[in-house]
Formats: C-alpha cells, structure tokens, sequence
C-alpha cells in the first residue's frame, strides 16, 4: 500500500466533503452536528459515547484552559496504546514537552471559529519511528468553566501507509 497523501488542515462543510477525502469520519461528523443544532456549538454534556461504539478507542478529548494549556480528558485504547501510556487526566505540555502553542493553537482555533477541523499529515507528536501520517478530525465544544474542549479522533499510519491504528 502507497502512503496517503498529505491533506492541509480544512474546515469540513459536511459528512460527504470527509467521504471525499477517504476518511471515516462521517458518522461522528454527523452525530456533532446533531448536537450543536442551531448553536454555535455543542454543549460536552450532551456527548454521549455510547452512541459512537466504534470509534471509541480512536477518541481523545482535550480541554482548552485560560491561560492557554491544554489538558487530556480522555484517551481511547488504540490512542493510549500507541502511545505507550495513558495521558487521561495530564497536561499536554507535561505529556510532549515539545509541544507548543503553535501546534497546541488548532484546538484553540476550532473553539474561536466554532467549527471542525481535519488534516492529515506528519504526525506532530512523534512516539515511534514508524508513524508515517497521521489524520484526524477535531470537533469543539462547549465546556462549564473553561475555554472548551476539542474532541479528536485519529487514524494512524506507518511509512508505507499500513494503518496502526
């Protein structure tokens, strides 16, 4: 198998606009689009998991503080496997040490612009040698008491384009 191609980070208008980029998105694309209505956007509280079964192990959630840190709330298995520990509950900053603002301010972005975010390309977080490309789609959220929360959930991929995860 051929590597993907590299996409550059987009807001997607739809399920279908994400159809066409060969990700497998749409569902829970959907399913935030549902809850926010007529918002501009979704309250966490109404994030039911359960009605997203499959893509459980591949969801992370990061909350969005003032002044700008931001913090895993949640980690699926696939996630906290590949990454060789469980971060749930650790700052990012702590967790990547060399993780900044500047790859930090997507999350941030998404809150401000109310909208959803997906790329694919190098993975920014780098544990093992052989991630190769990394997708995901980022879904803000409302949140009591802090700035947000951004839900994620990522596919991972090796040099030859093999999924790990």
């Amino acid at each position: 198998m051929s590597p993907r191609p590299a996409i550059e980070p987009f807001t997607p208008r739809s399920a279908s606009e994400l159809l066409e980029k060969g990700a497998d998105y749409a569902a829970l694309f959907e399913y935030w689009q549902r809850l926010r209505g007529d918002d501009a956007l979704p309250d966490w509280r109404r994030f039911d998991p359960i009605q997203m079964p499959r893509h459980l192990s591949r969801l992370w959630a990061i909350e969005v503080h003032e002044p700008f840190r931001l913090r895993y709330r949640v980690v699926g298995t696939h996630i906290s496997a590949s990454y060789g520990r469980d971060p749930t509950g650790r700052w990012v900053d702590d967790v990547w040490p060399h993780f900044g603002q500047e790859q930090g301010g997507r999350y941030r972005e998404a809150i401000l612009r109310a909208e959803p975010a997906f790329r694919r390309g190098k993975p920014r977080m780098m544990v093992q040698r052989e991630w190769g490309m990394i997708e995901n789609l980022l879904l803000p959220f409302r949140f009591e008491g802090l700035f947000g929360l951004v839900l994620g959930y990522s596919h991972l991929y090796d040099a030859d384009g093999q999924q790990i995860y």
